[in-house]
């Protein structure tokens, strides 16, 4: 587990100084381990109007389990091509990548699931072998291994949702000010 005074400073090295992570690791001393993994989910926002229209606006989050960077990206859907998407412009955000992303039983990664067994979409997995990086399943009920990302998907839909514009929301989220401003 890391200390205040270590994610204080993997923060400072990792935004101000644009460090990066293998260095940061090194550094500190860390366990390769501890610096190599990250978590991904899918968030629901309900539904804005975008014209006459109502729909809905997911954001896809991703975070990195030793230095709890977070990346957040709104879209309208939450399509394949779309949680594809959010992965490159996280990994190009932080120029790198995790080596080992952990999933829940998302429709967008996890095809099937019996038992241990695991099907991992191929496209995910086109593009775990283009950034070489592993994807991996969190457990059935185990709350431990995904606690984060949820805890993040949570306070981000609080925030959003307590700041949300009246009836001008889809001028906003057509001109993204809003979210610039909230992120």
């Amino acid at each position: 587990m890391l200390s205040s005074e270590q994610r204080v400073k993997i923060r400072h090295w990792f935004y101000a100084e644009h460090w990066k992570v293998g260095t940061i690791a090194q550094e500190l001393g860390l366990h390769p381990d501890t610096v190599r993994h990250g978590q991904v989910d899918w968030a629901h926002f309900g539904e804005v109007p975008v014209g006459r229209a109502r729909r809905r606006l997911s954001c896809f989050l991703i975070t990195l389990s030793y230095s709890r960077a977070l990346y957040l990206e709104f879209f309208f859907d939450q399509s394949m091509e779309n949680f594809l998407r959010g992965h490159v412009h996280a990994f190009h955000a932080w120029s790198g990548q995790p080596r080992i992303l952990l999933y829940d039983n998302l429709r967008s990664a996890v095809l099937e699931r019996r038992g241990d067994q695991i099907h991992f979409h191929p496209r995910l997995l086109d593009l775990c072998s283009h950034y070489h990086f592993a994807p991996r399943p969190c457990q059935v009920r185990a709350a431990n291994q995904k606690a984060y990302v949820s805890y993040c998907t949570s306070s981000c839909q609080c925030n959003v949702e307590s700041r949300l514009p009246g009836p001008s929301a889809s001028a906003a989220f057509e001109n993204r000010t809003f979210f610039q401003r909230f992120i």
